[in-house]
């Protein structure tokens, strides 16, 4: 972890595969949040939110692709945490964010999509939620507010 204007800053590079993803998503959390002063919630939060998107990058941005790399940095100041994610997988649809509604839900439990609600947790879990696609690499940014325990 270094020390970067403004907070603290961590960088990983990892492979976009669910076994990577879930290998070092509790690594990630762990150094980018301070689970000693930071309310749960805002980690619970913010682990929902990393996971989401990186699954998403893994299971939609290399359909047919060798699995590139995701870059994560997260910079903690006391306030928050802003994640910056990069990646060279496809783009989003549209260039642009999916929206955040909710599949139907008044249906029989056994007919539940087991799909389409990630980006209604991202959306509403996130603050500060931007996409750009720059040449072959997709920006994704995104804060978690850190509220502090008392």
């Amino acid at each position: 972890m270094a020390k970067a204007r403004g907070g603290t800053k961590v960088q990983y590079c990892i492979t976009a595969e669910a076994s990577q993803i879930s290998q070092k998503l509790p690594e990630i959390i762990s150094n980018v949040f301070d689970i000693d002063t930071v309310e749960t919630d805002a980690i619970e939060s913010g682990q929902i939110i990393l996971a989401e998107v990186l699954n998403n990058i893994a299971e939609h941005g290399f359909v047919g692709r060798v699995p590139g790399r995701i870059f994560i940095e997260a910079t903690r100041n006391d306030f928050a945490v802003r994640f910056s994610i990069r990646d060279t997988g496809s783009p989003m649809p549209g260039l642009k964010l999916p929206r955040a509604s909710l599949p139907a839900t008044n249906i029989p439990l056994g007919d539940l999509p087991e799909g389409g609600f990630g980006w209604f947790m991202i959306r509403t879990l996130a603050q500060d939620l931007s996409y750009r696609r720059d040449g072959d690499m997709n920006y994704l940014e995104f804060s978690v507010v850190s509220s502090h325990k008392r």
